[in-house]
This record gives structure tokens, sequence and C-alpha cells, in this order.
């Protein structure tokens, strides 16, 4: 009798262990438009690694969103759930051309991946959705790592990752290393 009922607490222990991060409440936070700018020729790199610029402003990695908001403008939609990472929330703000996640930490966004999704907008450097990987290493250098699907430079805190389709960029994306 106490082998089955140490089992059945086990199998309930597992289950809301898994079952913590699988539930989505997405949740629209609002709509609108946006403003974002394209490219400067400012050097991207921080002393948190690579850093994308829209609105006038360098989004950081790891860094308070706060900060950020009123320069990039309105998002067009806003998406909220539970964090598996943290104990708060994960965001994803959408923008015109690109979307910027974010992790809570004692209810304070911050910044976790900024991706990049057309050819509206583009790195600091020049690279844009479109551009081939030889434009990429044209602009950065030699990789820290490289295959047929992506080019990744890592500096600091974060990765800078070009996603690669048929050789030519598909995705752009300004990630934290912490998880």
């Amino acid at each position: 009798m106490k082998k089955k009922l140490a089992i059945v607490l086990v199998a309930c222990a597992c289950i809301g262990l898994l079952s913590a991060c699988g539930g989505s409440t997405e949740k629209k936070v609002s709509d609108g438009s946006s403003s974002s700018s394209n490219t400067s020729s400012e050097s991207s790199t921080t002393s948190n690694g690579y850093a994308f610029e829209a609105g006038g402003a360098k989004l950081v990695i790891d860094s308070e969103f706060d900060q950020y908001k009123s320069a990039l403008g309105e998002e067009t939609s806003c998406y909220e759930a539970p964090s598996c990472a943290f104990g708060d929330l994960d965001k994803i703000w959408t923008y015109s051309g690109f979307e910027v996640n974010t992790y809570q930490v004692d209810g304070v966004d911050y910044i976790s991946t900024v991706v990049l999704k057309d050819d509206t907008v583009s790195t600091p450097e020049g690279v844009s959705i479109g551009d081939s990987a030889d434009d990429v290493i044209a602009k950065y250098g030699e990789a820290s790592t490289q295959d047929a699907s992506q080019i990744v430079y890592e500096k600091d805190s974060m990765k800078l990752i070009f996603m690669l389709s048929s050789d030519a960029v598909s995705q752009i994306q300004y990630k934290t290393t912490k998880f």
C-alpha cells in the first residue's frame, strides 16, 4: 500500500513539473502601428556584445526593455506567457520588421532576443534578410561557428545568429546566452 501511494505521489509530482511550462496563457496586450529605423553607421558592438538599432536606440541584450519602448513607438502586438526559465512572464513585442522577446525578473522586462524578420530592417553594419553568407562574413569577419544553416558570432553574454536558407540570410537573431 505504501509503495502504491509513493508511486502515485511521484507520478503527480512529475505531471506537475511537466505541465508548469506546457500551458500557454498567451494574451494579446495591444495593437497599433510601429516606428523603426533601418541602419546606422555607428558600430553595433557594446560591452554586452552586439546591439540592434531601431528608433534611434541601441537595444542591448539582457538590458531593461522599458528604456527603449518610447524610441520604438507603439508595438504591433505583444503576447505573454508564463516563463519556463524564470518565475515571471516571457513576452514577444512585435514591431514592423522585427520582434523583441523579453523575460521578467521581479516584474522587470529584460531583452532576451531580438529577431529581424524581413529586409525592412538591418543590422547597423548593413546586413539584412536576403544578403548572402559571403556578405555577412565580409561585414563581420570570421564567425565563432558556421555551417550551411547558420553563421554565429559570440561576444560577451550574447550571440548574433544569421540563419541561412540556400546561402542567403533568412533571419537574424541577437540572443542571450543565459538560457
